[in-house]
């Protein structure tokens, strides 16, 4: 429990040093995680460095009987824009805590943006690269 508020004392600190800074957006969002399917709730942060690199971090809240949360931490590179939906491949790291079980892994996956009449959704695949990989699908709404 220690570790979970230091990082998110230091979440909260880089959040408000980026506010500063300005150019952050923000996405709300629902998550399915499909090894032993969980639904959770996700507040997501992206800062563009310029216009092809974007790094983003999110927190996770999973509805379970324990309680389970989840951190990422994820670099996007936008790769192509059709009309009006983006790709943007990314990498990055993934802590979580379901009950007792605490870990940290590796992530890849694919951020897609679609952007009409003045709202943005997103839908984004990703595994996380564990001993036993597992699928994670989010989506929500950019603002």
């Amino acid at each position: 429990m220690k570790h979970l508020k230091t990082i998110f004392i230091t979440a909260l600190i880089l959040f408000s040093a980026g506010l500063a800074h300005g150019q952050i957006r923000g996405a709300l969002g629902m998550n399915f995680l499909f090894r032993e399917f969980k639904f959770g709730l996700q507040a997501k942060m992206m800062k563009e460095f310029d216009e092809r690199f974007v790094l983003s971090g999110a927190f996770t809240y999973y509805f379970e009987k324990n309680t389970s949360i989840a951190f990422d931490f994820d670099g996007r590179y936008k790769l192509i824009k059709i009309g009006n939906v983006g790709f943007e491949p990314l990498v990055g790291a993934n802590i979580r805590r379901f009950g007792e079980f605490f870990d940290s892994s590796l992530n890849a996956g694919l951020f897609i943006d679609y952007e009409a009449d003045g709202f943005e959704i997103f839908l984004e695949p990703k595994i996380i690269l564990d001993s036993k990989p597992v699928w994670v699908l989010t989506t929500g709404f950019v603002f």
